[in-house]
């Protein structure tokens, strides 16, 4: 399976960075939530501003990232659900 666009090029070095950073220094929290590492959730890199997929990334746990996608993803999902002007 090919990567996403906005998993291609600097992302990947950079999230790389990010990750290998947050696991080198047992103080790092996360930015979402703010908590420390978790067992069993590792790290990830995650964008700063969700929407802004070439923008600058921090260290969060992947229960953290997985949730702001889930919400980012229904918020445009309902988005763009049709809306009728009559009432039924």
């Amino acid at each position: 399976m090919a990567n996403k666009p906005w998993h291609q090029g600097a992302y990947r070095s950079q999230a790389a960075q990010v990750r290998a950073a947050a696991n080198a220094n047992p103080h790092t929290t996360c930015w979402r939530c703010g908590q420390p590492a978790k067992p069993g959730d590792p790290w990830t890199a995650g964008h700063l501003n969700d929407s802004q997929t070439n923008g600058p990334l921090a260290p969060e746990h992947r229960s953290c990232n997985t949730k702001a996608g889930g919400k980012l993803g229904a918020q445009r999902k309902a988005a763009q659900r049709l809306t009728t002007t009559r009432q039924w």
